[in-house]
C-alpha cells in the first residue's frame, strides 16, 4: 500500500499504530537514497530479509518517503530494488507499505499490481480534526480555560506537526509569564493566540546550542525580532527547564537561520549568552 499526504500529516505515525504487535522493519528513504547504488541495494536487501524471516504473526516493511529511494527518474539500480520488494510482497504474511508526500514523483513501477496496488491518501485535517488533535496534544499539559474551537478555526492548513509546534511556542510564552510572576506555569488562551502570529503551516520551530562570544548580543544592532525568537527558543528552555517539564513540553531541537550573504547570521548566533556552551 502507498500512503500519501502532506508532510507532517502523520503518515508514519498511522502506519506504526496500525502495525503495533507485528514486526515492523523501517527503511528511511532519504537516508538510504543518499547512499551509493550498491549500498542502497544492500540496505533494501537486508530489510527484506529481516521482514521475510518473521515466522509468527507476519511482518511489515515500511519505506518512509519512498520518492527519495525510488524517484520517477529511476536509476539502473531501481530495477534491482523493485525486485527485492516483489520478493517481500510475494512472501506469505508480509506486507510492504510506503509513504510519500509527493505521489507524483515516485517510480511508476511501484504502482504495479504485484507491488503497491492500493493507495491511501491522507488529507489536511479539517477544523474538527484539528480540534481533536489539539485535545490529544494538550492531554497532559497544565492549562486554563481554552477555546480550542477558535484555535482550530484559525489554523487552516495545519497538520499535526504544525499544531505541535504551535503548542511549543505557546508553552514558551506560558513559561516566560510564569517565571516573571513566580507562579506555576499554565497554558492559557492568550498563549495560543499569540503563538498563531509566529507559527505557520509546515514551519519549523527550534533552538540551537551555540558558543558564547566575547561581544554580547546587545552589541549586535537591529534584528529585534530575530533576537526575541532566539531568546524564546534557546534561553528560556535552558534557564527554566523545570517550568518546561511541568508543562510537559519538549524544548525545540534545532534552528535554521536563513538570510542573504553578509546578513550577520553567524555573528548574532555565536554571541548568544547560552550558559555552559
Amino acid at each position: 500500500m502507498l500512503v500519501s499526504g502532506p508532510a507532517g500529516v502523520g503518515k508514519v505515525t498511522l502506519v506504526r499504530a496500525v502495525c503495533a504487535g507485528r514486526r515492523l522493519v523501517e527503511l528511511d528513504g532519504p537516508e538510504i537514497g543518499a547512499l551509493a547504488a550498491e549500498d542502497r541495494l544492500e540496505a533494501v536487501t537486508a530489510a527484506v530479509q529481516a521482514v521475510t524471516a518473521v515466522r509468527d504473526g507476519g511482518g511489515v516493511l515500511l519505506i518512509i518517503d519512498v520518492d527519495a529511494l525510488l524517484p520517477a527518474t529511476a536509476e539502473p539500480v531501481a530495477s534491482l530494488i523493485l525486485a527485492e520488494l516483489r520478493t517481500a510482497v510475494a512472501t506469505d504474511g508480509v506486507a510492504v507499505i510506503a509513504t510519500t508526500a509527493r505521489p507524483d514523483q515516485i517510480d511508476a513501477r511501484l504502482r504495479a499490481p504485484e507491488l503497491l496496488d492500493r493507495e491511501l491518501g491522507l488529507p489536511l485535517p479539517d477544523a474538527g480534526t484539528r480540534r481533536a488533535l489539539l485535545e490529544a496534544l494538550l492531554k497532559h499539559v497544565p492549562a486554563g480555560d481554552l477555546d480550542l474551537d477558535e484555535i482550530a478555526s484559525r489554523t487552516p492548513g495545519f497538520v499535526v506537526a504544525d499544531l505541535a509546534a504551535l503548542l511549543r511556542e505557546a508553552a514558551l510564552r506560558a513559561a516566560s509569564r510564569a517565571s516573571a510572576d513566580g507562579q506555576s506555569p499554565k497554558l492559557n488562551q492568550d498563549d495560543l493566540v499569540g503563538a498563531l502570529s509566529v507559527i505557520r503551516p509546515l514551519s519549523r520551530s527550534a533552538s540551537e546550542e551555540v558558543a558564547v562570544g566575547s561581544i554580547t548580543l546587545d552589541d549586535v544592532g537591529d534584528m529585534a525580532e530575530a533576537k526575541q525568537a532566539l531568546t524564546e527558543s534557546v534561553l528560556w528552555p535552558l534557564q527554566h527547564p523545570d517550568t518546561f517539564a511541568r508543562l510537559g513540553v519538549d524544548p525545540p531541537r534545532g534552528c535554521c537561520s536563513t538570510a542573504r550573504p553578509g546578513a550577520a547570521r553567524r555573528s548574532w548566533c555565536v554571541r548568544w549568552p547560552v550558559p555552559g556552551s
